[in-house]
């Protein structure tokens, strides 16, 4: 899943950003955004955009969700901005290389130029969005390599 392949680049490469592996702990989750830690990461595959034609690449977007601590505003959006320059114009890279969710991205751009601010969540905390149209490499029986 390209979303799952993003985060495991964001564990890799963004400062404060941790994925747990074997159960509980970490600020890094896919597909939702839990109560707790108050500092947290999601990313949410989100529907992608169709493929016109038969050449085997998908066109999916990625939405990644940060919340910051109660009374930090710039908390938040400074782990929000580290992660728009680890993803905008990744560019040619083969993402979870050898993993389960291996993938080569064609592309990475982002929507907004600048994390989105969603306004506090119900416990006032703060909470960015970012955006990504992707565009990766995945042949099919009906779109060959």
């Amino acid at each position: 899943m390209i979303a799952a392949a993003i985060a495991k680049y964001l564990d890799a490469n963004v400062t404060g950003i941790t994925r747990s592996t074997s159960g509980p702990g970490g600020n890094l989750f896919l597909g939702r955004m839990p109560d707790a830690p108050d500092e947290a990461v999601a990313v949410m595959p989100q529907p992608g955009r169709p493929m016109l034609d038969k050449s085997p690449t998908d066109l999916p977007n990625v939405q990644v969700i940060v919340r910051g601590a109660r009374g930090s505003f710039t908390g938040g959006y400074t782990l929000a901005r580290s992660i728009y320059g680890a993803l905008n114009c990744l560019d040619g890279v083969t993402l979870d290389d050898g993993g389960t969710d291996e993938v080569f991205l064609i592309g990475c751009t982002a929507v907004q130029s600048d994390p989105v601010p969603l306004g506090d969540d119900a416990t006032g905390r703060p909470e960015w969005s970012l955006n990504f149209q992707l565009t990766t490499h995945q042949p099919t029986t009906h779109r060959p390599a």
